[in-house]
């Protein structure tokens, strides 16, 4: 009875807190300023994939591993335009990303990752010319497998929109960290409306419930289908028949499977691993210390690469 009450109650403090963000909006407008931009060595148009990819970095570099993530998505046969809001990015670093992008924006710090998108899609404009549009983000080390082995699996499962994992707090939904939008959603009055009401949220909880839960909503209920490459079910099937024991409160649907489940999601073919699991572990989830060997058991990605990061951001 405790549980359902602290549900409700954090619910609607997370309401409160979207109403709070209106208001703002209403009394004084904000939008992160550009301060870069800048042309990188792809060629505009002559890939059918279109990625935005938001960039943030506290300490105003792009690590080795955003490196490795935007060589993988090059490789992919991917356009991509990177948004960082790392406002003290210099020539150097700038410069180890211009083969792997079309375009390079720096922005102020506000709004998150659905703002830097939504800049991203600005600076394209038309994309009536791409196959499809991936949204996603510096949030996670990888890939950790084969990208095209993904692409091709989900392009088998006939839906319009996808992502890596889907989550059931605030009700079923993907996770924003990798989205893939088909053709027929680019054209859709559902996402250019989305993107276009979209303002620049403060608090991290909006994003999630009107940006993450309400793109997944939008979408769905304009008749669009999506699927996770890797669902919730399947994760969690995964993770119990390999006879891993977690306490109860790990089970719970409603903690994230790339926290709770990460083992199981690894172990399921999922390209990524979150770095705030490795860095904070915030959800105290039991078993952190194998991480190497875990991911060494499928896949080759460099382990140095995480390391080196982690222990950067722990310098701090």
């Amino acid at each position: 009875m405790l549980g359902v009450l602290y549900d409700i109650a954090k619910l609607l403090a997370l309401k409160v807190l979207v109403l709070v963000d209106a208001l703002r909006r209403w009394a004084r407008p904000i939008e992160g300023k550009v301060l870069r931009f800048g042309a990188g060595e792809q060629v505009p148009g002559a890939r059918r994939t279109l990625c935005l990819f938001a960039h943030f970095d506290r300490d105003g570099v792009i690590d080795d591993y955003v490196v490795q993530y935007l060589r993988s998505l090059h490789e992919l046969d991917c356009e991509t335009v990177v948004v960082s809001t790392a406002e003290g990015l210099d020539e150097e670093d700038i410069g180890r990303i211009l083969p792997y992008c079309m375009k390079f924006i720096v922005k102020e710090n506000i709004g998150y990752d659905f703002a830097s998108w939504r800049t991203g899609l600005q600076a394209v404009g038309d994309i009536s010319g791409y196959e499809r549009v991936i949204v996603a983000n510096d949030s996670v080390y990888g890939p950790l497998q084969d990208l095209k082995v993904v692409f091709d699996e989900m392009q088998g499962r006939n839906v319009d929109f996808w992502g890596i994992t889907d989550s059931l707090k605030y009700g079923r939904h993907l996770q924003s960290y990798f989205l893939v939008f088909g053709k027929a959603v680019l054209s859709s009055p559902a996402f250019l409306e989305f993107w276009h009401d979209l303002p620049d949220y403060r608090h991290k909880y909006a994003v999630i419930i009107q940006g993450e839960v309400g793109l997944t909503r939008k979408l769905a209920a304009a008749g669009f289908a999506f699927a996770a490459y890797c669902p919730i079910e399947a994760v969690q099937e995964r993770q119990e028949s390999e006879a891993e024991t977690l306490a109860s409160k790990f089970r719970d649907p409603r903690i994230s499977p790339t926290h709770r489940a990460w083992r199981g999601l690894l172990r399921e073919g999922s390209p990524f691993l979150k770095i705030q699991l490795l860095r904070d572990n915030p959800m105290r989830v039991p078993g952190l210390d194998n991480w190497e060997a875990v991911l060494g058991d499928v896949s080759g990605y460099d382990p140095g690469i995480i390391k080196e990061h982690l222990a950067r951001m722990r310098r701090r």
